[in-house]
């Protein structure tokens, strides 16, 4: 008897945290930018032109490793990390280490 195989097809991602909230009011999104999009404005907006300014933070990876910034407990929904300047993750994955990882 030959093997045979079954396709899961379903969705594994459910994206209810990216809806609007039951009272209304978009997700609270935390964007995690590498240092290299700061010298490419034009690649770093058109990230934050996807989203809703009202409801998404910024912040600089570079500077919560540093601890020169402090993240608010309990209030992002959402936290996406972007892509290097090359669209690598070399640089976002150096910074993004485990204390980086427990304070988020």
């Amino acid at each position: 008897m030959s093997p045979s195989v079954i396709l899961d097809t379903a969705s594994d991602f459910h994206s209810t945290a990216a809806t609007a909230q039951s009272n209304g009011t978009p997700p609270r999104i935390l964007l995690l930018s590498p240092p290299s999009l700061s010298s490419h404005p034009e690649k770093l907006d058109g990230v934050v032109a996807a989203h809703d300014r009202s409801a998404t933070d910024i912040q600089m990876l570079d500077r919560l490793s540093l601890s020169l910034v402090h993240l608010p407990e309990a209030t992002y929904d959402i936290v996406l990390v972007l892509l290097d300047a090359d669209q690598t993750r070399k640089e976002s994955s150096r910074l993004l280490t485990g204390s980086i990882l427990q304070l988020i």
